[in-house]
């Protein structure tokens, strides 16, 4: 990318990162790392025309966010809608995805997207 003068790379952490969250210090210092990571690499490569940023998703239907629950109690949480901190669907991720390597965002750099509210 460097040699080209241009690109793009997206991270993906957690809300995590900026909220924290009982019992997962070393989950959220691990997405903090990623966060503060992306905003240094953007400042870095700016100059050569390459955007960094990052998606934190929030709670997404995999195994990991599955842990501690019952099926009927995640079925529940499945009900919750989007916008009072129900789980991220993966359109959702990949649309954000698309949308911040295309060229409709060159000049996006250094910043963290949260696709639900940090808690």
């Amino acid at each position: 990318m460097i040699p080209r003068k241009e690109g793009g790379i997206l991270s993906i952490a957690s809300g995590r990162g900026v909220a924290g969250a009982p019992r997962s210090a070393h989950y959220a210092a691990s997405k903090a790392g990623v966060i503060a990571f992306t905003k240094s690499l953007a400042v870095e490569l700016a100059a050569d025309n390459i955007t960094v940023n990052c998606v934190c998703p929030g709670a997404t239907d995999t195994p990991m966010s599955r842990i501690g629950y019952t099926d009927d109690q995640f079925r529940k949480r499945e009900e919750i809608p989007p916008l009072m901190d129900g789980l991220t669907h993966k359109f959702e991720i990949v649309g954000l995805v698309r949308y911040l390597l295309s060229d409709a965002t060159k000049f996006v750099t250094g910043q963290t997207f949260f696709l639900r509210t940090p808690k």
